[in-house]
């Protein structure tokens, strides 16, 4: 991981410059003056987050109450940003996995699907409209 931290999406929805700017002044405070603009600026990003869900089709859809159809993948692509290497390599042994079972369903699938002869040609053939198997078997009687 860089040592820049990286803000998620998330982060970015509820912060802004000037809570940065207090947050990288807040060491140089007296801590009276840092337990007030600690406060602040959570109950800003809280204020925030509210206004956020307030929204009926905000930009954070991934996290509303809807039942969406998410992927996996997606999750998994995202939130391996923020881990420690040793997690990032776990992360991505798990996508490969899924990866690999979902072109094995794939293949399955087409597969199963395949006519008796098992001939790819013919089975490209019945997937195509009358008029593009006209076409696809006039190009292979000019190709032989």
């Amino acid at each position: 991981m860089n040592d820049e931290p990286i803000l998620t999406e998330f982060d970015g929805m509820i912060q802004n410059e000037h809570h940065q700017l207090l947050k990288a002044a807040l060491p140089y405070m007296q801590p009276a003056g840092q337990k007030l603009i600690s406060l602040l600026v959570k109950l800003q990003e809280l204020h925030n987050t509210f206004l956020l869900f307030q929204e009926t089709e905000g930009p954070l859809h991934a996290c509303s109450t809807e039942k969406r159809n998410l992927s996996t993948l997606e999750m998994l692509s995202d939130i391996k940003r923020f881990c420690p290497k040793r997690d990032q390599e776990t992360i991505e042994s798990m996508l490969n996995f899924i990866n690999m079972y979902n072109l094995y369903n794939t293949y399955s699938q087409a597969m199963s699907g395949m006519d008796a002869s098992g001939d790819p040609v013919s089975q490209l053939k019945n997937m195509l409209t009358p008029e593009q198997r006209s076409l696809f078997e006039n190009y292979m009687s000019q190709m032989s």
